[in-house]
């Protein structure tokens, strides 16, 4: 499988080397990797790991099913707009959208879940709604669902290699500075 290639070549090209470093991609899934010095097997089967590409490291990941895909989806289907005005529109709706999503909550599992309890079965969902709800909300609730995911599969890694004080962000929703900031918050940590 070339996937655990392509997220171990991302890390070390984001300078996750050694202790206390990880890279979060947010392209059509999410990938968290940190680095470890020795392997790490989780016995309740919650993270991968591999070697790393720096001689004598291994890699622990954290793989999420869907992110920019799954903003990509809820835009082509509930804008209609080409790519280019993505910016232009739902951005900046979901900009709009108060923390919270104005109570809204989305769980991302629209392919299933991966990390940390590998469900195929599982579905997304839309909570809370209300006729308070618009758009933007919908969006703001999807792009925090998803860092809500990475958040909770730090905190598993993090209990496995230790605190990690540097995260490097990557991938296409990185484009969006409301989703950077929401990453940052989410996670507690300057990313």
């Amino acid at each position: 499988c070339a996937l655990p290639i392509y997220q171990n070549c991302g890390a070390l090209g984001a300078g996750v080397t050694g202790k206390g470093m990880a890279q979060l991609t947010t392209g059509s899934g999410s990938y968290l990797i940190a680095s470890a010095d020795k392997p790490l097997l989780d016995k309740k089967r919650r993270f991968l790991c591999n070697v790393s590409a720096v001689k004598g490291h291994y890699i622990v990941e954290a793989s999420m099913l869907s992110s920019a895909i799954l903003y990509e989806w809820f835009y082509k289907n509930f804008y209609g707009g080409s790519m280019k005005q993505m910016a232009e529109t739902i951005n900046v709706e979901a900009e709009h959208s108060q923390v919270g999503a104005n109570g809204m909550l989305a769980l991302p599992y629209f392919q299933g879940r991966g990390c940390p309890d590998w469900n195929t079965s599982a579905t997304g969902s839309f909570l809370n709604i209300t006729m308070h709800n618009n758009r933007g909300d919908f969006a703001r609730a999807l792009l925090e669902g998803i860092s809500m995911e990475s958040a909770e599969n730090l905190e598993i890694i993090e209990a496995a290699v230790g605190p990690l004080e540097k995260i490097y962000l990557g991938g296409g929703l990185t484009k969006s500075n409301l989703f950077c900031q929401i990453q940052a918050d989410t996670l507690l940590r300057n990313v």
